[in-house]
């Protein structure tokens, strides 16, 4: 019905919520794809609160999904370049940059990359999203085989998350802490996290019962 009118910026947002969808159930291949749609309509209208909503999911898509690390570092440093002085784009694909760079080996330019994004957002005010970014720099830390430091950033993450109520990523977080504490051997303390995270979680939340 959108497309029978011309609705560009109908468009864009119905193929972003239908991107939505498909991150609540860790189809990440499926959700960039719609995210590639919505953006092609954004841009369209010239909606710049629009497209940096589209480019910051992109971001995360690009870094969760099944593209392979080399072929994402291009696709996430051609579209930071299209962020168009957008802050809060540039903070998103540079976590999401850092991850894809610590998969590649490449763990100081990793963390160089995440505490430049970190940084923009915690100026931002972006608290959620700053929490949430303590996902990417465990496996910045776990990647380069020191557990002891994704720990740290992921109670640094539990805990600000924790202090504004939100659940839904603070069930991932718990999930991801309970798989690092377990790493180290502290198998109890991985029961109660793991508990947590269970408690936390709704029905359709796939990432938390994945980890």
């Amino acid at each position: 019905e959108l497309e029978a009118i011309g609705d560009e910026l109908g468009l864009a947002k119905a193929w972003r919520r239908i991107a939505d969808a498909h991150w609540m159930s860790s189809q990440w291949g499926e959700q960039e794809r719609a995210l590639e749609h919505a953006l092609r309509y954004a841009e369209r209208t010239a909606d710049a609160r629009e497209t940096g909503s589209i480019l910051m999911r992109l971001a995360m898509g690009l870094y969760w999904g099944p593209t392979p690390a080399p072929e994402a570092i291009k696709r996430a440093e051609q579209a930071l370049a299209r962020a168009h002085d957008n802050r809060a784009v540039e903070s998103t694909f540079l976590v999401s940059l850092a991850g894809l760079q610590a998969m590649s080996d490449h763990f100081e330019e990793a963390r160089t990359l995440l505490a430049r994004g970190e940084s923009i957002a915690e100026e931002l005010g972006f608290k959620l999203w700053f929490a949430g970014f303590s996902l990417v720099a465990a496996d910045v830390e776990l990647l380069a085989g020191d557990p002891a430091a994704g720990e740290r950033r992921l109670r640094r993450g539990y805990e600000a998350l924790k202090h504004v109520g939100e659940r839904g990523i603070l069930s991932t977080v718990a999930s991801r802490l309970a798989r690092t504490v377990y790493n180290q051997g502290r198998y109890d303390e991985a029961e109660r996290l793991t508990k947590t995270s269970e408690q936390l979680s709704g029905r359709g939340d796939t990432a938390s019962r994945i980890e």
